[in-house]
């Protein structure tokens, strides 16, 4: 299967002091970090901060020495310079994001180099949140928030606040993949015609 020859093509290429050298481009928590550390002769580099990325010339810094694998971010590019000051040493890079668009696939191709990435664990997630807006800004809850904690809900109004409705709605969305999807079969509850590209 896939994950044992993965493990094997690992193992064989380790560095020749046995150790696998990880640079993580931001702390993760401590149940990720916990579980990375529990691999067999693992050696991590954690980026020490959880509300900023990595700035790019740390990470060229830190991964100057030569790096097995890189564990990295949307806000981290991965490009021909970085992937070059790694060294001949890297074999992998796993991004924690579905999209990889920062990351120069061809580069790695190139080099031999295994890109790992998470499609799909967030696709019924983000469909969740995005008819949350189209709710919320359709009917205006964020200003309707802001008018009773300020005080300034006043009087019923017929027209105040009405919003638009959602169902019934005609909604676009644009790139049909698996989210667009399950955001249209979400909108389908509300009766709405969908139009894609």
């Amino acid at each position: 299967d896939v994950r044992s020859s993965l493990r094997s093509h690992f193992l064989r290429a380790m560095s020749t002091d046995g150790r696998f050298k990880v640079v993580v481009t931001r702390q993760l928590p401590e149940v990720a970090i916990k579980r990375l550390q529990s691999v067999p002769k693992i050696e991590l580099d954690v980026f020490e901060h959880t509300d900023k990325a990595i700035p790019p010339e740390e990470l060229e810094k830190k991964v100057k020495s030569g790096v097995d694998g890189m564990l990295v971010l949307l806000t981290d590019k991965v490009t021909r310079p970085l992937i070059d000051a790694a060294g001949s040493r890297l074999k992998i890079i796993s991004t924690m994001s579905v999209g990889y668009n920062h990351v120069d696939t061809s580069v790695l191709k190139e080099k031999g180099v295994v890109l790992g990435y998470t499609p799909d664990c967030l696709t019924e997630t983000t469909a969740d949140l995005t008819v949350t807006l189209l709710l919320a800004t359709a009917r205006r809850i964020g200003e309707g928030m802001t008018a009773v904690r300020d005080g300034s809900w006043g009087v019923w109004e017929p027209l105040w606040m009405c919003g638009k409705d959602v169902h019934g709605s005609t909604v676009g969305i644009i790139g049909l993949g698996r989210i667009g999807v399950a955001v249209a079969k979400r909108l389908k509850a509300f009766n709405c015609k969908i139009i894609y590209s």
